[in-house]
């Protein structure tokens, strides 16, 4: 009954004699027997916690939870070297005339997974030493002691087998997953921490990483070297008990940072703002200031460093210290998960997900976790690289790329079919079980050129996404047009009408991207009954925080044109002559309310 209260490690499964050994020489350590491809395992949110995987998601090997793209992160709780550390490529024969390539760590893992392999035992001889505080705990006493094991669980014990970093890349490379983003998030939480945390970290179970029910959690015992707190004085006080075992502690608060050119950590560097790269810092408002110093402007009780950030995606919001927004962040994510699970949300707010997540991270790892994210100065553009305008410093741009590994990035789509397609079922193990709808328009390509005079602009590919400004062609009367269209470059597996198809919009806009619309039948008019209205508003917001127009006002409320007022405004002495004029940027509504946002217009 006691140990009812350490639930399974989300994405394992733990049957009765389950022991909480992290290391696969046991054989019935709670690491030992990852959730079934095709189902999910989550105690945490049911009460079976082994589920047949829903509609429109997969669920390989380890699966914790697919609506929040949880795996069971087998790498990380290990503490194995990333999968991409190494290098070597080998030609690997499959089956038949198949062959691949596989690097080191590849072969290892399915190697792991050969019966031959399973049934050779070899036996070892260990000494325990300061580097396994469970060894030296259990023998007392430094004397050699035998290990037999099967050569299949020795790959294994080496092997990600959860393949998450693998997800995570693939997520990466098909714009499902912006790690940048994550990390400059996890970044200025990371800091506010390091200054503000008046709390110890949580004392999590040495199963499931929560707060168990009753008595202390002892994670930092099983899962040694896995956790460093902010202090001691922090560390002892979430367990004062564990302190000889396996308690890791570093030197305290540190409120000023560091700026760096050549690498961004959680620790070095000035963290770009919204200004600097609106696509993969849209979370951090340029009032931050790079997150380089925190200032207490408390005058009495608990600090308050007045830290910005934006929390949802119709608000930036400012918080005291990191206790009040991960109470908020917490609160949040527990009620739109549980909306997403009911139906009522299509999805998590990815601002409140990125912020749930990075908290969560830093309560596992603490200070462990400079050791695993970091962005580095490169000069090689790939998927993993990103370029920061830096508008308020003197270098106007520099290209970084993530370094450490990928497993500790979150991203809620990862096993979530891509856009425009969806599973014949529930149950579906891989990617290929998504197969396209031919329901939705995921991109879309004008074949009209620009006029001379403007450059062409890149098409977005996100959902909502409109393309207002196009260009379009213009036909009087008796005029006909002529558009020659090369395909020549499209791969032979590219077939029109199931993976592309050419349209022409006369008189109308198209709908935007995603959307799902009912074909008119002569009675009704054509609608869209997909996304959620609770989305609609989402786009029209973002529309309206993208989009602003000058304003000019008189001193008597009257309008005045922008032109005259601008040049009014630079002479001084004309103004001053024509009354007061007051000139301001607001949100163009009018632009915004144009396009078909609503499944109503």
């Amino acid at each position: 009954e006691n140990s009812l209260k350490y639930p399974c490690p989300a994405g394992f499964i733990c049957g009765f004699g389950t022991t909480p050994d992290t290391k696969l020489e046991a054989p019935s350590g709670q690491l030992s027997h990852l959730c079934d491809e095709g189902r999910y395992c989550n105690r945490m949110i049911s009460e079976v916690g082994n589920e047949v995987c829903p509609r429109n998601y997969i669920c390989p090997t380890g699966t914790a939870d697919p609506f929040e793209g949880r795996l069971a992160n087998d790498g990380l709780l290990r503490m194995l070297p990333s999968p991409f550390s190494d290098e070597s490529i080998h030609l690997h024969y499959l089956h038949g005339e198949n062959f691949g390539f596989y690097c080191d760590h590849e072969m290892k893992c399915a190697a792991s997974t050969k019966p031959s392999l399973k049934k050779r035992f070899q036996t070892s001889w260990k000494l325990p030493d300061e580097t396994d505080s469970i060894l030296e705990y259990l023998t007392r006493q430094q004397k050699p002691f035998s290990i037999s094991m099967n050569e299949a669980t020795q790959l294994e014990a080496t092997c990600e087998r959860d393949k998450k970093s693998h997800f995570i890349q693939q997520a990466i490379n098909r714009n499902d997953c912006n790690c940048h983003s994550k990390f400059l998030i996890l970044a200025a939480i990371y800091r506010l921490w390091k200054c503000t945390s008046i709390n110890p970290l949580d004392d999590l179970g040495l199963g499931e990483p929560t707060v168990p029910s009753m008595g202390n959690g002892k994670r930092d015992f099983w899962y040694s070297d896995s956790r460093v707190h902010l202090d001691r004085q922090s560390a002892t006080a979430m367990d004062p008990s564990m302190e000889p075992f396996g308690l890791n502690w570093g030197e305290g608060k540190v409120c000023k940072f560091l700026p760096s050119n050549n690498k961004i950590s959680l620790t070095q560097g000035r963290i770009p703002h919204s200004r600097d790269s609106p696509i993969h810092a849209r979370g951090i408002p340029s009032e931050s200031k790079g997150y380089l110093e925190f200032e207490d402007v408390a005058e009495t009780g608990n600090v308050d460093v007045r830290f910005p950030i934006r929390f949802t995606w119709q608000s930036f919001l400012v918080f005291a210290n990191y206790f009040e927004l991960k109470t908020s962040a917490v609160d949040e994510f527990k009620r739109e998960r549980d909306a997403v699970a009911a139906g009522k949300r299509s999805n998590i707010d990815p601002f409140v997900f990125d912020i749930f997540k990075s908290i969560q991270l830093i309560e596992q790892y603490g200070e462990k976790l400079e050791q695993f994210a970091y962005l580095e100065a490169t000069n090689t553009s790939s998927s993993l690289s990103i370029e920061l305008s830096y508008v308020d410093a003197k270098n106007s741009s520099a290209l970084y790329a993530l370094a450490g590994r990928l497993d500790w990035c979150e991203c809620e789509n990862i096993l979530k079919c891509p856009n425009g397609t969806a599973t014949s079922g529930v149950g579906a193990k891989g990617m290929n079980d998504c197969v396209s709808t031919n329901e939705e328009v995921i991109h879309r390509i004008s074949l009209i050129p620009p006029p001379p005079d403007e450059i062409a602009k890149p098409m977005s590919t996100g959902e909502g996404s409109i393309d207002t400004d196009s260009s379009r062609l213009v036909l009087k009367p008796f005029e006909t047009g002529i558009l020659t269209v090369d395909l020549s470059m499209l791969p032979n597996n590219i077939t029109y009408n199931d993976h592309y198809r050419i349209s022409i919009y006369d008189g109308c806009q198209p709908c935007p991207l995603r959307y799902k619309c009912n074909a008119s039948n002569g009675h009704q008019p054509k609608t869209c009954f997909n996304p959620p209205l609770e989305r609609q508003y989402e786009f029209l917001n973002g529309c309206l925080k993208k989009n602003r127009k000058m304003v000019c006002l008189r001193d008597d409320g009257t309008h005045e044109d922008i032109q005259k007022c601008s040049s009014r405004t630079n002479n001084s002495s004309s103004a001053r002559s024509s009354g007061s004029l007051l000139l301001f940027s607001e949100p163009d509504l009018e632009k915004c309310l144009s396009r078909p946002y609503f499944c109503s217009d």
